[in-house]
């Protein structure tokens, strides 16, 4: 009698199991949903052709596009001085006026000044962001590839607008650890990618920076790839 009972509880434990997954399964054909994996992360097709990711808690989202780098020509012209005792050699590239600019018409000019092992990016913002402050305000740029580079601020501290100031392809806590491998695979990136969005955070307030197109700077989005390709040829030299 025991054994039969335990039988019949395997029966049901079985079929209840059997019914869940059927549910679970009428409930994703509803909504046009084919599965092509089953994990903690889904990645399923809706009846639209789009790929999504399904997770565990019902929730979904976008899988990250995966964006082929091009390989791009530099015609950024640089300063290049080398000390005549140290036989250092320093490289600054040409400012780029005005190539960017945000919601309210505030322009985003720059240029990368490289002496040392790493290059600072130099910029000048003409709004307000409160002040600028050294190892506090930071700067996040979203390449096409969907990756984010973080800057922080190395230069000293300046408040009001027009104020030059400048940043290194690292976080804070990174300057405290490998910061030189860090910054070699945040370039690498800015390379290999245009640049979408700019945020720059001061003090008090942050800005959001689009390209801008003008006669002098047709390719604004490659701001970051053509300044590091001039850069990097030059100290090759």
């Amino acid at each position: 009698m025991i054994s039969e009972f335990m039988c019949l509880g395997k029966y049901y434990y079985f079929s209840s199991m059997k019914l869940k997954q059927s549910l679970k399964f009428l409930v994703f054909l509803a909504f046009g949903v084919c599965f092509s994996s089953v994990s903690a992360q889904i990645n399923a097709i809706t009846e639209k052709g789009d790929t999504i990711l399904v997770y565990e808690n019902g929730t979904w989202s976008k899988p990250k596009k995966e964006i082929e780098p091009t390989t791009i020509e530099s015609n950024v012209e640089v300063d290049k001085k080398k000390d005549e005792f140290s036989g250092e050699v320093s490289v600054t590239t040409k400012n780029w006026v005005a190539f960017g600019t945000n919601s309210t018409y505030n322009m985003l000019s720059g240029y990368v000044f490289q002496k040392s092992t790493v290059p600072v990016f130099y910029f000048i913002y003409t709004g307000d962001l409160g002040c600028m402050s050294k190892y506090r305000s930071t700067m996040k740029v979203k390449l096409s590839s969907g990756d984010i580079i973080d800057f922080i601020q190395i230069t000293d501290t300046e408040c009001g607008e027009n104020e030059l100031v400048g940043f290194m392809a690292c976080t804070k806590d990174d300057l405290n650890n490998d910061y030189k491998s860090v910054i070699d695979d945040n370039l690498k990136l800015l390379k290999a990618y245009d640049w979408e969005t700019i945020r720059i955070q001061g003090t008090e307030y942050y800005t959001d920076i689009k390209p801008r197109t003008t006669r002098k700077i047709e390719k604004p989005e490659q701001f970051f790839r053509q300044h590091i390709i001039a850069l990097q040829r030059n100290l090759l030299k």
